[in-house]
């Protein structure tokens, strides 16, 4: 990616784990950032600690719901200008056996670390060619990398199996 000074990057799943690695990171490299998630609390502390905060967007987003991922899109937009990289790093796990993973649990990993993951690069697409580019970051996990998948995570590793291959076709496609 190069110099990565003054450009601007969206970070969903920001108040946490891989999205919260990433976002120290990408502060330490200069860039302006929004830091997405539905701890509004949390990424407000995220932000203190931040080398230039000024430079930091907080929105509170949850990534299953629509309207939310358009807000995301729109007020990065507004603030900032231009999208240059969309980290997508919202997650959740549910380990079950199959037969016995709650209905509610599959929906939930479905909306959080695919269909979120798939809405959100189509809003970004636009505005990053519109500009002459931009990066997209999709966070699967090292069980795409195991065949069989691990026992009681078949669900979770088939959506990040198809995330992967998603990724891959966009990549192609663009």
């Amino acid at each position: 990616m190069g110099n990565l000074e003054g450009k601007v990057a969206i970070v969903t799943g920001a108040s946490g784990g891989i999205g919260k690695i990433m976002v120290e990171a990408l502060a330490g490299q200069g860039l302006k950032l929004v830091l997405a998630a539905r701890r509004m609390e949390v990424l407000e502390d995220i932000k203190k600690a931040l080398p230039k905060p000024e430079d930091v967007l907080c929105l509170k987003c949850d990534v299953t719901q629509q309207t939310d991922l358009e807000n995301l899109v729109n007020k990065t937009l507004e603030k900032f200008k231009k999208i240059d990289i969309l980290v997508n790093g919202a997650g959740v796990s549910s380990q079950h056996p199959f037969h016995n993973q709650p209905k509610e649990d599959i929906e939930k990993i479905i909306y959080t670390n695919y269909f979120s993951y798939v809405m959100l690069s189509r809003l970004v697409v636009n505005p990053m060619k519109d500009q002459g580019g931009g990066h997209i970051v999709n966070i699967t996990s090292g069980s795409v990398m195991v065949d069989p998948p691990p026992r009681n995570f078949i669900v979770y590793t088939s959506l990040k199996v198809g995330l992967r291959a998603f990724a891959k076709g966009l990549f192609w496609e663009m």
